[in-house]
């Protein structure tokens, strides 16, 4: 039988945190791009909803934005909105 070269539990934990900090960071950085991209769908549909006539914009919502969640819409909104009153 071959004898084992496993670490002590204590051993591995510089390690683990040297993985887990890097994880970590790289989520961060996706969070970010992320709430980016968000903001800027969001400013882009709320300058959509103001150059539509009233009781068009769903309609045109539905049309050309049909691959987007109503929810996913709604938040990017929410977000570009909250940014933009948090910068006055």
């Amino acid at each position: 039988m071959k004898a084992s070269s496993t670490k002590q539990p204590e051993a591995i934990l510089p390690s683990l945190a040297t993985k887990i900090n890097k994880i970590h960071k790289a989520a961060l950085e996706g969070y970010r791009k992320s709430l980016s991209a968000a903001m800027k769908a969001g400013n882009l549909l709320i300058k959509a909803k103001g150059a539509c006539k009233h009781g068009e914009w769903l309609l045109w919502l539905k049309g050309k934005c049909s691959g987007i969640t109503d929810r996913e819409k709604f938040v990017e909104a929410f977000i570009a909105s909250r940014t933009e009153e948090a910068g006055k």
